[in-house]
């Protein structure tokens, strides 16, 4: 709270979660720490400072409902419906989110957001494992098949989607969904040609049997809000891969 006084932002971007990893199984204690208890201390000292600062929250795609019916799925029947602990913790944020809207007037925003990726990820996530373990020759761990499918945003087009909802003050809630869905062996596939491409070695795949807990989504079937108006992405995976590349071997070459 002692920082919102000082600074006294106009507006609060929160982008604090606790996500699964590749190569990590079930931390409920931290995603109900992170993702709920701490969008809940965010939107206290909101209020006890006395700001009013527009709260901008990134939630995730898979905090909302799939369509099981054989017509297609109506945007304006979107619902916030979990399914694993992790989407839960992030479905209870957003609805902490829009309660502060409706209940004390704070200027609340949901954005759903599909996998992002680029350069300075996490190590732990799935692109920038494949990387760094081509780079260093060592093996890519994966658990299940590699048939699980999520959809892909770069940053940038993130950034961008962010930046005009902040613009506009637009309260509510929106989705930034990629618009490539791709499976983990289409990911590593595609990322081994730029390596590829690039001259660089590849590492060798191995495939856990079991599937990690809480990893179950399918986003082919997904209702989402409406996108951001007048805001789509740009950035092709074939050219975000390339780029997210380039930036890791730039840290690996800089590092001591």
């Amino acid at each position: 709270m002692e920082v919102l006084q000082e600074v006294r932002p106009s507006t609060i971007i929160h982008l604090a979660s606790a996500n699964p990893s590749v190569n990590q199984g079930c931390r409920d204690a931290d995603y109900i720490r992170t993702n709920i208890t701490g969008t809940f201390n965010l939107l206290q000292a909101c209020l006890h400072t006395n700001l009013s600062p527009f709260f901008v929250h990134l939630s995730s795609y898979e905090a909302l409902a799939t369509h099981h019916g054989e017509s297609p799925p109506d945007s304006g029947k979107y619902k916030i419906d979990a399914s694993t602990p992790y989407s839960a913790t992030k479905a209870a944020a957003s609805h902490l989110v829009s309660a502060w809207y409706r209940t004390y007037g704070l200027k609340t925003a949901n954005v759903f957001c599909s996998n992002i990726y680029g350069p300075h990820q996490s190590n732990d996530k799935l692109i920038p494992q494949i990387i760094i373990c081509s780079l260093q020759e060592e093996p890519i761990h994966i658990y299940g098949d590699g048939h699980e499918q999520r959809m892909w945003l770069y940053v940038s087009d993130l950034c961008r989607g962010v930046a005009s909802l902040i613009k506009n003050r637009q309260a509510g809630n929106f989705s930034l969904l990629g618009q490539e869905t791709l499976s983990i062996n289409e990911i590593i596939t595609l990322t081994s040609e730029a390596l590829k491409e690039k001259q660089l070695p590849l590492a060798p795949v191995i495939y856990r049997s079991s599937t990690l807990p809480g990893r179950s989504f399918s986003p082919k079937s997904l209702i989402s809000p409406p996108s951001i108006p007048d805001w789509r992405p740009t950035t092709s995976f074939a050219d975000g891969i390339r780029t997210t590349i380039d930036g890791f071997c730039t840290m690996r070459q800089g590092a001591p």
